[in-house]
Parts: C-alpha cells; sequence; structure tokens
C-alpha cells in the first residue's frame, strides 16, 4: 500500500490504536485491527521522530472509519532590544504571547485508503481559524490525490510544522517566499523505493486559505510543482521536517519548486503575474548534526508598471546535538529586494542562535527553547518586503534590532 497519503493527512503524525466497541464481532475486531495495523503501517516513519505527543485515536464499531485527535501549544516569552531613535522611542519590548495552538483531526472513511484531515489554528491574536481541510484518496503504487485547503507544495521551510520546527519561527526570507496555505487540488506521486517524490497542485495562488474565489488575492489560476530526491535515505520521512531527533538514518535530500500563478484585473488589483522558483538541501546525520540551505527566485510583473520585480533570498541552516536530547543551532539568511524598488531598498538579513532542549529523551513531546536573533537591517528600507513579526520579535521597522526569546512547547 502507498504511503503517500500519511504525508498530506499528518504531516508529521501517526495514527494510533482505536478502540472497538465491546459488543463487535470477533471477526469485526480482527478487521478493525487489520485496518488499524495498515494505517499505522501507513505512518510509521514519522511516528518516531518527527512528534511526541500522545495521538488519541478512535475507531468505528465496524472497524471501517478511523478519527485520531492530536496537536500542540507554544508559549514564548520574547525581549526586543530596539534602536531608541535618539531617544525618541523606548529601547525595549518584552512580554509573553501563546504563537500557535493547534487541533488536528484526521482519520479515514469506510477504507483506510480514503482519508481527510482537519487542522484548526490558534494563533497569537487569538483568531481561531481553518489552516487545513482536505479529502485525500490512496490510489495505489504511490499515488494519491487531494482536493481542498492545505500548505501549498513551495518552500520546504513553510511545509515544516512548527511544532518540529529547529527555530521558533520561520525567517523573514521565507515570510516572504512562502505560499502558506492554498485552495485547490493535487495529485502526488512517490517511488516503490521512496527515494524520490513528485507533486502537482491546480489552486487558487499563494495564501488563498479561508477566502471565497471572488476574493482580490485569489488567482484566475495558480499551478505549483515540487520534487524531492532523496540521495541517501528517504524522501517521506522528512516530508514537513528538516532534521530527526539523532540515532536514526543518515538522509541527503535535495529537493526544488515552481510555481506560476495569474491575478485578472479587478477594480482594485492590477492585472499580475507571479513565477517563483527555488531549490533546497538537507543533510541529516544520525550521528546528530544537520544542515539545510535554500535559494529563492520570484519575477512579479504588474501590467500597469513598467518594471518587472526580480526578488531573491537565501536560508542557511543548520545545527548539533551535543547530547540526544539537547540541540544547538544557528540560522542566516539574507532577503534580497529589487532595486526597482521606490526608494531603491537595501537587503534585509538576518542571524540566529539557540539551544533545543527535549527534557524526555527519543521524542520531541514536550519542548525548551531559548534563541537570539539580531535583525540586522532596517525593515523600512526592504522595500516593503518584510514587515512586523512578534512571532520572531520583530516589532521595529526603523533601525536594527535584537530578539532574545523562550519557547515552551507541549504536543499532544
Amino acid at each position: 500500500m502507498s504511503p503517500k497519503i500519511r504525508l498530506m493527512i499528518l504531516a508529521g503524525t501517526a495514527l494510533t490504536t482505536g478502540v472497538v466497541s465491546a459488543q463487535s464481532l470477533d471477526q469485526t475486531r480482527e478487521y478493525a485491527a487489520e485496518v488499524m495495523a495498515d494505517a499505522q503501517q501507513r505512518t510509521s516513519l514519522l511516528g518516531a521522530s518527527a512528534v511526541g505527543g500522545s495521538q488519541f485515536g478512535l475507531t468505528s464499531a465496524d472497524g471501517t472509519s478511523t478519527l485520531n485527535f492530536s496537536g500542540w501549544h507554544q508559549t514564548t516569552f520574547t525581549v526586543s532590544f530596539l534602536d531608541d531613535n535618539g531617544g525618541a522611542e523606548d529601547d525595549f519590548e518584552t512580554g509573553f504571547q501563546t504563537p500557535d495552538t493547534r487541533l488536528i483531526f484526521d482519520g479515514s472513511v469506510v477504507s483506510p485508503d480514503t482519508t481527510y484531515k482537519i487542522e484548526l489554528q490558534i494563533n497569537e491574536m487569538g483568531d481561531f481559524f481553518l489552516r487545513q481541510g482536505f479529502l485525500a484518496q490512496d490510489f495505489g503504487n504511490g499515488s494519491s490525490g487531494f482536493v481542498g485547503q492545505f500548505t501549498a507544495p513551495v518552500t520546504r521551510e513553510s511545509m515544516v510544522e512548527n511544532n518540529v520546527r529547529q527555530t521558533i519561527s520561520t525567517t523573514p526570507t521565507d515570510w516572504y517566499f512562502g505560499a502558506g496555505q492554498i485552495q485547490g487540488a493535487a495529485f502526488s506521486f512517490t517511488d516503490e523505493g521512496n527515494s524520490y517524490r513528485v507533486t502537482g497542485s491546480f489552486n487558487d495562488g499563494a495564501r488563498t486559505a479561508n477566502t471565497p474565489y471572488t476574493a482580490a488575492n485569489d488567482g484566475d489560476y495558480g499551478i505549483t510543482v515540487r520534487g524531492d530526491m532523496a540521495f541517501e535515505g528517504q524522501v517521506d520521512p522528512y516530508f514537513n521536517t528538516t532534521r530527526m531527533l539523532p540515532g536514526g538514518e543518515n538522509a541527503m535530500i535535495l529537493g526544488g519548486y515552481f510555481h506560476v500563478q495569474q491575478n485578472a484585473e479587478t477594480p482594485t488589483q492590477d492585472d499580475t503575474q507571479l513565477i517563483q522558483f527555488g531549490v533546497d538541501f538537507l543533510m541529516d546525520n544520525g550521528n546528530g548534526w544537520n544542515f539545510y540551505g535554500a535559494f529563492h527566485l520570484r519575477s512579479t510583473d504588474v501590467a500597469s508598471l513598467d518594471d518587472t520585480f526580480l526578488d531573491t533570498g537565501i536560508v542557511l541552516q543548520g545545527g548539533y546535538f551535543v547530547q540526544d536530547n539537547t540541540e544547538v543551532f544557528g540560522s542566516f539568511d539574507i532577503l534580497i529586494p529589487d532595486d526597482s524598488y521606490a526608494g531603491e531598498p537595501d537587503p534585509f538579513s538576518t542571524l540566529a542562535v539557540g539551544v533545543n532542549h527535549f527534557p524526555f529523551a527519543g521524542t520531541q513531546a514536550v519542548r525548551l527553547t531559548g534563541q537570539v536573533t539580531v535583525f540586522l537591517d532596517d525593515p523600512v528600507d526592504s522595500g516593503g518586503l518584510v514587515g512586523m513579526n512578534t512571532n520572531a520579535g520583530l516589532v521595529d521597522d526603523n533601525g536594527s534590532s535584537v530578539s532574545v526569546q523562550g519557547l515552551a512547547q507541549v504536543d499532544f
């Protein structure tokens, strides 16, 4: 049976054995066990390393349908040291916030090949919304399809779930190049040896979650293709993460994507075409060290303007487990805007270092992180490409700044 469906359905979570009704016949119990065993086999690659929660599960009395419940909660404390503008502003901001709480319901309906996922999120503002929701079908022989709202298969960094992210938040470069969640349909194929995967999607365009098809940011069309090739290890375990806890197999994966979307002219928006592509590479060594790098390029053509804007971005990130449950890491990224923007904008770069500690060895069920992030440039000079983000501690748009953050996370 193909392992593909568990990639989009669980994105790093594993199914657990359900409870069959006590009144069920022995034959029904046996069938239910077979269904759940098959589902667990589909998800076993991610179960031990990518997540650490309990993942509660239920199975229908006849064993044909499953419902699993999982999620996580994060709390951060941030101190942001700011440029005081010659004494005109406060030189620091500090406080707690809860940037990401997830409630995830997923499972199968009638057949283990027909699956679904409903993922709800509560952000730092207390907004409660649908992050992902889709129906999926495993067609066998490594192929599967899904339709609904899901994470765009574009930048690997945006595909990584926050509960297994190495840093506390995504990089400013990925704030710009990541396509977020999209509405559409997709088809994916993974070879029998799990050495490569190709995913194609027809959608409404980047960041179109929870919008009607008439929304201003919805494109006439969006086409996305992503491929991953494992030169060592397998592609599936790294669908939503860039590294595992130490002790596993080595992995070396090269990935790339292409995305194009067309937004037609409306009374409030010019005719715009966006074309973006990128490549990324990861190495994960079972002895505890890891590396990730990515390059992105975006072309934006607005019909009413003479110029086509070409923006580039680079992300470098790596870590080392000094103990089985303690990791030191560092990250550097740079976003380079086209010089045709008004005001001749400058690049925006960020440097971060930190420590991850997992109190319970062999699992990421509880995570404690300390991180220092230096925003080396002025956001106001980025041509509008970089905005404020309290999750990363960036709250000053005029001058360089430093944020010191602590994070406590629990998976369930």
